[in-house]
């Protein structure tokens, strides 16, 4: 049970930030070893468990593996960009 000053608020329409973590795939390098890149996501809470299965492209238009922990990331409710 949370004490209330520990309870993450909820966020404007539903929205958060998700932080993270995956492994690049390159087929002339194996995962083994690699350290997890994390990135920061604005998503839906309805679609945060689809970022579990799915891949993605990273920054570089490489493919990569999907994702090995998620974990939300509160913030300041008058940061959150306008929703779409």
């Amino acid at each position: 049970m949370f004490h209330e000053e520990e309870r993450p608020r909820q966020l404007l329409d539903d929205r958060m930030v998700v932080q993270f973590a995956y492994y690049g795939y390159h087929e002339d390098e194996p995962l083994a070893g690699a350290q997890p890149q994390w990135t920061k996501h604005w998503v839906d809470r309805k679609t945060l468990p689809l970022l579990i299965a799915v891949t993605f492209e990273d920054e570089h238009g490489e493919t990569v593996a999907p994702a090995l922990e998620i974990r939300p990331v509160f913030v300041d409710r008058r940061r959150l960009p306008p929703a779409s």
